[in-house]
């Protein structure tokens, strides 16, 4: 039992743990796609993995569903997955979303154009995650690789789902209070707890 800012407290007492874990309101309806401010703020500053639930699922999938696109949080997020998976003896599913950009008067070469493109970023998150497959062999790794929004695609794999992870970049202490638009509509949105990974901070 402590005093204190909450956020700020519970940020601290979470600086040395495997992860911190809050709950939020869930309200329903349109309410219900606003987290609570200390959620949110412990999902957008803690050091290492924050964990919100918002909602349980009603039976037990034995399915973790990561984010994942290739750079260095989604990595950070796909080792904490790994965990997870091997901890809860669960599949793992890699979900990979791509939305192109808006059409132009040139649709149909852009349309190629943007095939190809996803096809490029598609085959190296299945490179990576052929690369995990075998650093795990007794780990049943599969992957969803979208041409779609990631919050949606994420979304719609936690519905079969026990947890979703994501990363978030960890920008500086201004901008850490701002989580990323990917990790902020999964947040709102997913069916199941949701593990925000942050970069640890770094010792002085």
């Amino acid at each position: 039992m402590l005093s204190g800012p909450v956020i700020e407290t519970l940020i601290s007492e979470a600086g040395e743990a495997d992860c911190v874990v809050v709950g939020s309101r869930g309200l329903g309806g349109f309410t219900g796609l606003v987290l609570g401010s200390v959620s949110l703020g412990v999902a957008g500053h803690a050091s290492g993995p924050a964990v919100v639930v918002r909602r349980l699922p009603r039976v037990v999938h034995r399915d973790v569903v990561v984010g994942f696109n290739g750079g260095e949080p989604s990595r950070l997020a796909l080792d904490f997955a790994i965990r997870q998976a091997h901890a809860r003896r669960a599949r793992l599913r890699v979900v990979y979303g791509w939305q192109p950009p808006a059409a132009s008067p040139y649709a149909t070469e852009l349309g190629h154009l943007q095939a190809e493109t996803f096809q490029d970023y598609a085959g190296m998150v299945r490179e990576q995650v052929e690369e995990q497959r075998a650093r795990h062999p007794d780990l049943i790794i599969e992957e969803n690789l979208v041409c779609e929004h990631p919050v949606s695609a994420i979304a719609r794999a936690s519905s079969t789902a026990d947890l979703v992870v994501v990363g978030s970049r960890g920008l500086g202490a201004v901008g850490s209070a701002l989580l990323g638009s990917v990790s902020h509509g999964v947040l709102h949105h997913v069916h199941c707890p949701v593990a925000v990974v942050r970069p640890r901070k770094e010792e002085p």
